[in-house]
């Protein structure tokens, strides 16, 4: 469609130099994101795309990963975290209340933990909790791991620190796009001569776990901020006027999707939820067309959906704009995320097991003298706000976020090569263990030091062997 200009007189103006040179354009970065290296160092690369046009026409307008991230659950630190046996019937679905779980576990504590391990039978074992087959198989006895994960939780409950949405949903999304999908079920034999099977949704726990209790976590690269105000205020024309309620700048959203997946072929992380809730999901891949923010109109090209700033007679947010702007257009784009998945028994994990969902978003991109994206606008889908009677229109997308505000909270990755690592794997150097005998020593008491891990705040930061974990991946997938 289009928007009511031509283009034939727009285009030399606007484009100037650039429409001759598209990838050799100065880059630019979002309004108040900092100098254009600030996105170089943020996907760790030194070329970067920046400018709409070269976007447009070097086939950027979507992607996806070659090689998917995998679903797996938050679990929730008020069900016990990976401590919970999830196949058992009366734990598979404990309620998210902990006053009813922290009895659940001391009685667990009673008659598993505190037995003989050799009392233990085969069933009991197969359902338990993957933090309880992690001990066994490190010889460990007495639990440590699965007794520091209950520690751990209970002392979050009593500083007031969990939610029915808290987890390690930020051990999980790194995890799902950094280490390899668990494959199937496998069994091997305890220190006591125990056969205990893992099933993949028991290596996937361990492996989520790890990356969220890693301190791998504070070299991660994150933008934007958490919104934690239920309803935050708005101006008149429905912009949020707390800063950390506005969420990653939409045109940084836009060249991170680009850059990063589109580009580096690398995944990375959003919190869906923008709220005080977080949701953090792998994300795999994007798609995005274009809609005349003029008219609200969806565009059958870039061009026909470019309105130059003075034009721009609707403009709902003019005070807000980047100085450099010189023009608009609109983009509505289709997130493509892994969304969480209940553990089961199932003995084999395939790509089509995965719940995958997407998230539709709109956003005005602002653009400078070259077409350099310079900054951006979030477009609600609240009702009426612009004037149309059924809020701003969806172009065949799919809404999946129940806020009226269906946008990244914050926006996050891991530089490449950055490895997920406990503190007890620094001990196991030149020690070597194929799984398939009993724990030598050396790695029980690496265990037993990453479980019983305090972080710097002296708090419990329960953490599996990264070598066990690297192991156990390996093992289901031979």
């Amino acid at each position: 469609m289009s928007n009511g200009h031509s283009f034939s007189m727009i285009l030399p103006r606007i484009f100037s130099a650039s429409a001759a040179a598209l990838l050799a354009s100065t880059p630019a970065l979002a309004q108040h994101y900092g100098e254009p290296s600030k996105l170089k160092d943020f996907v760790s690369r030194d070329e970067v795309l920046v400018n709409a046009v070269a976007i447009d026409r070097s086939g950027f307008r979507s992607s996806q990963l070659a090689e998917l991230p995998w679903s797996d659950t938050y679990w929730p630190d008020v069900q016990g975290s990976i401590a919970s046996p999830y196949n058992v019937s009366n734990a598979s679905h404990i309620p998210l209340f902990w006053g009813l779980n922290n009895g659940f576990f001391s009685s667990r504590d009673a008659s598993i933990w505190s037995q003989p391990v050799s009392s233990l039978d085969a069933a009991t074992v197969d359902d338990m909790s993957p933090a309880e087959k992690y001990d066994l198989l490190l010889g460990d006895s007495g639990f440590t791991l699965s007794r520091q994960v209950i520690a751990m939780v209970r002392e979050l409950y009593k500083d007031n620190q969990t939610a029915t949405w808290s987890g390690v949903c930020h051990g999980w999304s790194p995890a799902s796009l950094n280490l390899a999908r668990p494959l199937k079920a496998f069994t091997v034999n305890s220190a006591a001569g125990i056969p205990i099977t893992f099933y993949p949704a028991d290596v996937r726990a361990l492996s989520s776990f790890l990356w969220g209790k890693s301190y791998a976590q504070d070299y991660v690269k994150i933008e934007g901020w958490q919104c934690k105000k239920g309803v935050p205020s708005t101006d008149n024309n429905g912009r949020l006027k707390d800063p950390e309620c506005f969420d990653v700048n939409p045109g940084f959203f836009h060249l991170l999707l680009v850059n990063q997946i589109g580009l580096n072929r690398q995944g990375m992380i959003m919190d869906r939820a923008s709220s005080s809730k977080i949701m953090n999901q792998p994300v795999y891949g994007y798609s995005f067309s274009y809609y005349n923010p003029n008219t609200r109109m969806e565009a059958s090209s870039f061009e026909s959906a470019l309105v130059r700033k003075e034009d721009f007679g609707n403009d709902p947010f003019p005070g807000w704009r980047s100085p450099r702007t010189r023009a608009v257009v609109g983009v509505e784009t289709k997130v493509f995320f892994r969304n969480e998945k209940n553990p089961t028994h199932d003995r084999v994990n395939r790509p089509e097991d995965d719940e995958k969902e997407t998230l539709v978003i709109q956003y005005d991109l602002e653009l400078d003298e070259n077409l350099d994206i310079v900054g951006g606008e979030w477009r609600d889908y609240d009702k009426g706000r612009y004037g149309n009677d059924g809020g701003f229109p969806n172009f065949g997308g799919i809404v999946n976020e129940s806020s009226n505000r269906p946008r990244p909270d914050f926006v996050w990755l891991t530089p490449p090569g950055l490895k997920a690592w406990s503190v007890g794997d620094f001990d196991l150097a030149g020690s070597e263990w194929d799984g398939t005998t009993p724990a030598p020593q050396a790695w029980r008491d690496a265990a037993a030091k990453a479980a019983r891990n305090i972080n710097r705040q002296g708090k419990h930061q329960p953490q599996p062997l990264a070598r066990v974990v690297d192991l156990l991946i390996d093992m289901s997938r031979k």
